[in-house]
């Protein structure tokens, strides 16, 4: 027994088998390699599965959960905003370090807001220039461009505690201008119909809240 043990497991190894032909059907072949059994592996039309092939069921993420996709809402909302009224990275930063230096425009006197306002009431209200352009120029700009938000006034800056920062005139928007917006959202993770629909749900808890 000891001398079985020692020796290489590999003779022991037996195989045993038996000779078979081969029938070939044309016809069980063509069926086959058919689009009713066979289908495209990720989308490549050159790479061809069984249709039962587990890999079709496996190589495509599940799509992620409603919670989650409010959390990327949470993100990622104000640089969906900014990619569609074209604020840059740069003057958005910028933006935020004059907030960070000089606190919000409630802060300051009729004077002081002038010269700080934007022209685009972007999602923090400064401007991103040294100087501050014109009233007229800023109402014309916030006209031609649907998207942008107008400047609130003086009442409706303090009607509501709850700051929601929007930059995008949501009642504006067109069918198909809301269908742009949710489409620039999707590379952030989003639904096809999640920016609108939670932007919405957003701007209605905030005027509950208002006139509460």
């Amino acid at each position: 027994m000891e001398k079985f043990q020692k020796g290489d497991p590999v003779q022991f190894l037996q195989v045993h088998g038996r000779p078979m032909k081969i029938h070939v059907d044309p016809a069980v072949a063509t069926v086959a390699d058919s689009p009713v059994t066979m289908m495209p592996w990720q989308g490549h039309t050159e790479i061809l599965i069984d249709r039962f092939d587990v890999r079709a069921h496996l190589d495509y993420p599940s799509e992620e959960g409603w919670e989650e996709r409010q959390a990327s809402y949470e993100r990622y909302r104000i640089l969906v905003q900014n990619e569609l009224i074209g604020v840059s990275e740069e003057k958005f930063l910028h933006q935020i370090l004059l907030e960070e230096q000089f606190g919000t425009v409630q802060k300051f006197g009729e004077e002081e807001k002038k010269q700080i306002l934007a022209p685009k009431k972007a999602a923090i209200g400064f401007t991103y220039d040294d100087s501050a352009p014109s009233s007229s120029t800023a109402a014309s700009t916030s006209h031609n461009n649907p998207l942008i938000l107008p400047e609130a006034t003086e009442e409706e800056e303090s009607d509501s505690d709850i700051y929601l920062d929007l930059s995008i005139a949501v009642v504006r928007l067109t069918t198909e201008q809301m269908h742009e917006v949710n489409k620039c959202a999707l590379q952030y993770g989003l639904g096809r119909q999640d920016f609108m629909s939670l932007l919405t749900r957003d701007l209605d808890a905030q005027e509950s809240l208002r006139i509460a």
